[in-house]
């Protein structure tokens, strides 16, 4: 479905600024033109980047799952899943590139690793690495993914058994790699 339409005018915007890259555009952050450019430059045939779309709708299914399979079980997970797979935006951005669901799979991704990294017996300056790294992929999608930040930290400083000194560490790496 997505090879059967026309490229629309956002996707085609995307497409024009992957041949002049840039470190950010007018509209945002140059995520979503980075990967088009690099999608082109692998060989795949003529409009083949605009399949990525489908991919990431399925990685932020998948990413949802995820994160709530483990603060919940996984038949809610599951259930969570299929609703979000049932919201109409869902399905529109699933049909078109654009940075949406990129910075969305990253976003719980990096919740789901914050999770982990709270509940981890040993390395959880590795979780938290990994967290930073995955905010930093966000918020090169879309800004807003940041506001989470200052959620994370008001969640890690406010109960007295997350203010440990490798998550004090740890949320400094979160708030210093995506700037």
């Amino acid at each position: 479905l997505v090879l059967s339409e026309d490229p629309s005018p956002r996707e085609a915007y995307y497409y024009l600024c992957a041949g002049k890259p840039a470190p950010a555009y007018f509209d945002g952050p140059a995520g979503t033109a980075r990967l088009v450019g690099w999608l082109e430059a692998v060989g795949l045939p003529e409009g083949w980047w605009r399949l990525q779309a489908p991919l990431w709708a399925l990685a932020a299914t998948g990413a949802c799952f995820l994160l709530l399979r483990q603060v919940g079980n996984a038949e809610k997970a599951a259930w969570a899943a299929l609703a979000f797979n049932a919201l109409p935006v869902v399905n529109v951005a699933a049909l078109r590139v654009g940075p949406d669901l990129p910075a969305l799979t990253a976003t719980t991704l990096t919740l789901w690793l914050v999770w982990r990294a709270f509940h981890a017996e040993s390395g959880r300056l590795l979780w938290w690495l990994a967290a930073g790294l995955l905010m930093a992929v966000a918020a090169s999608f879309a800004y807003v993914t940041v506001a989470w930040i200052p959620a994370l930290l008001i969640f890690t400083l406010a109960g007295p058994s997350h203010r440990r000194a490798d998550e004090i560490m740890g949320l400094g790496l979160l708030i210093l790699l995506p700037t």
